[in-house]
């Protein structure tokens, strides 16, 4: 089997703070709760926004999780923000003229079920491999 190495960071799948609405970025008080550690019941790990690596996209990621479990990206003097779903869409490998037409939550929550586009072309080349014992040509 091959070895993948990673060839992007999350900051090449990020759109220019200058494309992001306003209705992306945290008020204090959501940014407060976000960068918590947690509460008695439930801790992460830590609580980094802007990760060189994206942590894996949920389908639940429209309802705010902890910095320890979705993305977070900084932008205008250090305001924080959610990920868009076009970037979601981005991460998972989808281009950028796939047209969204259901809603930000619905968006988000087909991301976080999805599968990562070159990640399943991958497994197919290697089900190809393993079926017929010789490459396909591809």
């Amino acid at each position: 089997m091959e070895n993948y190495e990673l060839c992007k960071s999350l900051n090449e799948f990020v759109f220019d703070v200058n494309q992001v609405e306003e209705k992306y970025y945290l008020s204090e008080k959501v940014t407060k709760y976000v960068l918590a550690l947690g509460t008695k019941n439930f801790k992460t790990s830590n609580s980094k926004t802007d990760l060189e690596v994206a942590r894996p996209l949920l389908q639940s990621m429209h309802k705010m999780h902890r910095a320890g479990v979705d993305n977070y990206v900084t932008h205008n003097k250090g305001r924080i923000r959610k990920l868009t779903p076009k970037e979601c869409m981005r991460l998972m490998g989808f281009q950028d003229d796939f047209k969204q037409v259901v809603s930000d939550t619905q968006a988000y929550r087909q991301a976080g079920n999805s599968i990562v586009v070159d990640v399943l072309i991958a497994i197919l080349k290697q089900m190809d491999i393993t079926k017929f014992g010789v490459k396909n040509g591809n």
